[in-house]
């Protein structure tokens, strides 16, 4: 997948403000009315963007990780850095670390050109140096983006999509955001069954907040969920939400009694929410009864 830098601002555009509208896009990038909606058209055919209830566009879940390396560095840097020729050049240390003379023939680029482009990579962290051969830097914000572009995202069945934004996919399992539940409910698949998330239980929960939309966990029939679910998939929904890490940390803080901690970890582990878990129960430490989990 390649986007140009035109799709990379209105892409940014989108994951700052999920949920805005073709104008509000022409007014943040400034491209005209009509190159927006054919650069929107172009983010939709990728995968990368849809459109919500209410005419807004979203970004689909596995986008996150582009999102965030967008977020990460100043405005217009990914957009030089995953295009044309530097694009070509990540792709090719993508597939493993390589001398200047080897990227250099992949790439069909001077050995000039290429030593300016590693080091305009090396000056920001992304590319780093050793022993004459070049290597991405794992853990830079970019390389997941760049992971986005080189992979192919799930499909998302059209009738999990019918009426509602799909914020996150799994192994066959999904949350969703509806305005119509029920409607939304009655014409799922037999296959699936749904179950509100701590998102839209909080009352049940002795919390008194009333969700903007229903949110749903979308999973294979018969799939039961429980208190540890129901904390991570406001996680899942959007880890970096402070309204969903605040609903977690009340359902942990009123519930302490009813929760599997150990079980809460392993869950945690499975949805690459580790981190997220701990440093939730770190902040909730010194008010929880327990102390060892």
């Amino acid at each position: 997948m390649e986007l140009s830098k035109s799709e990379l601002r209105v892409f940014r555009a989108i994951s700052l403000e999920p949920g805005i509208g073709i104008r509000d896009i022409r007014g943040k990038t400034k491209i005209s009315e009509p190159r927006a909606y054919s650069l929107v058209r172009s983010l939709r055919r990728k995968g990368l963007v849809k459109v919500d209830h209410n005419y807004g566009m979203r970004l689909y879940p596995f986008a996150s990780q582009l999102a965030r390396a967008l977020r990460s560095q100043k405005t217009g840097l990914i957009e030089e850095a995953f295009s044309g020729k530097r694009l070509e050049l990540l792709t090719a240390l993508y597939n493993g670390s390589r001398s200047v003379e080897e990227i250099s023939k992949a790439i069909n680029l001077s050995d000039k050109r290429v030593y300016y482009y590693l080091s305009w990579f090396r000056s920001f962290g992304l590319v780093r140096g050793a022993g004459g051969v070049y290597f991405l830097s794992k853990d830079h914000p970019f390389y997941k983006g760049l992971s986005l572009l080189l992979s192919r995202p799930a499909r998302i069945p059209p009738e999990i999509e019918q009426g509602a934004f799909v914020s996150w996919t799994g192994e066959n399992e999904y949350i969703v955001h509806t305005s119509k539940p029920e409607e939304y409910t009655k014409n799922l698949p037999k296959k699936f069954s749904a179950a509100r998330t701590g998102r839209s239980l909080v009352d049940h929960y002795g919390i008194h907040i009333i969700p903007p939309d229903t949110t749903l966990y979308i999973a294979g029939k018969g799939s039961k969920i429980n208190l540890e679910d129901l904390i991570l998939h406001l996680l899942l929904d959007d880890p970096d939400r402070e309204q969903n890490k605040q609903y977690a940390r009340w359902l942990i803080q009123k519930h302490e009694d009813e929760i599997d901690f150990p079980g809460l970890k392993r869950k945690a582990i499975r949805y690459k929410l580790f981190k997220n878990i701990d440093s939730i129960l770190y902040d909730l430490k010194p008010i929880l009864k327990k102390k060892n989990w």
